[in-house]
């Protein structure tokens, strides 16, 4: 039985754009592991993780040597017309690395965002498959 596994779990940082701390001193955005699970069925891997706040285009999924990794920035709004009094929303920077089973056909991974949930589809190689034996 193979279970894919948190590599590695980065510490989030607590710091706010409020801080009594000028800026040129405060930490970098916290990093954050993404609440996240996987699902699994004959046919592979489903990854979901909540990513809320990250637009596709600062999503980084990268597969190698059986491990999933995931980077991801999540910028608080900025609204027109406005500027910032009080807020506790900074930045977050999402990092994650995870071990998957050999025998993920990594080339035809699927990728789907949508309202901050990231959901990823990872096929089984055909020679994975589990294969239906019927009895005569």
């Amino acid at each position: 039985m193979t279970t894919a596994t948190l590599e590695k779990s980065p510490v989030a940082k607590t710091d706010t754009q409020n801080s009594p701390v000028p800026e040129s001193n405060r930490t970098a955005s916290p990093i954050v592991v993404p609440r996240h699970r996987f699902q699994r069925n004959d046919e592979g891997l489903l990854f979901t993780a909540l990513l809320p706040g990250v637009p596709a285009e600062n999503l980084d999924i990268q597969v190698e040597n059986n491990y999933l990794r995931l980077k991801a920035t999540a910028k608080a709004p900025e609204f027109e017309g406005y500027r910032k009094v009080h807020g506790e929303f900074t930045q977050s920077d999402y990092q994650a690395a995870f071990k998957i089973p050999s025998g993920i056909d990594a080339s035809n991974i699927k990728a789907h965002l949508e309202r901050g949930v990231l959901s990823l589809t990872l096929p089984k190689l055909e020679e994975a498959k589990p294969i239906r034996i019927q009895v005569n």
